[in-house]
């Protein structure tokens, strides 16, 4: 039996595009927003007014390794402020400077500080958004990636667009690619390579 595998198809889509992976072998720092693209975008309240949140193991096993040594930099950038989050952040092992929230406005001022921090230009850089305060940093990265859940207006100005809404393992497929082209991928011999 034959079923569309539409992360496969897009994987290999997104290979073609030499353009695309030129841009993503020199990315040394991802930085993510947190809702809508680490999660569903939804908030939960509990009865004692603590929000909770649905986060992807998938996205997770994968933004974990890229704490170890000599891959890509992980940081995340949160227009809110709440305690599922930072406690996210925290079991991820993403150092306290690199976890920003309450950034309600301006997130660009953050990912360039995030830069100046880890000694990374704009061209090595990558940011994950789906929304307007997102888009602001546009001009602050290399590549501007987004869940296909992010707007239609989002989606028309992103470079890459994942084929996983947030919540659902949407980062992780920006990171299976951009760790596999840059041959850090652990599961890389696994991964079926199209002759082109």
């Amino acid at each position: 039996m034959h079923f569309v595998n539409h992360d496969k198809d897009w994987f290999f889509a997104c290979l073609e595009n030499k353009p695309l992976i030129e841009k993503l072998k020199k990315i040394s720092l991802i930085i993510s927003d947190i809702d809508g693209c680490l999660t569903d975008g939804k908030v939960y309240y509990s009865s004692n007014t603590e929000i909770e949140k649905c986060f992807s193991i998938q996205d997770g096993f994968m933004m974990a390794k890229c704490n170890q040594k000599n891959m890509p930099h992980l940081a995340l950038i949160s227009g809110r402020s709440d305690k599922a989050a930072a406690k996210r952040a925290k079991i991820l092992n993403i150092p306290d400077e690199l976890y920003y929230q309450g950034v309600d406005k301006n997130k660009s001022s953050a990912v360039k500080e995030i830069q100046t921090k880890l000694s990374v230009n704009i061209e090595e850089t990558l940011f994950f958004g789906d929304d307007l305060l997102d888009l602001e940093t546009k001009n602050s990265v290399g590549l501007f990636a987004a869940p296909s859940n992010a707007l239609f207006y989002i989606q028309d100005h992103a470079d890459i667009i994942a084929p996983r809404s947030g919540g659902n393992g949407a980062l992780r497929t920006i990171l299976d690619l951009l760790l596999y082209v840059q041959n850090k991928h652990i599961a890389h011999k696994s991964i079926e390579t199209p002759i082109i």
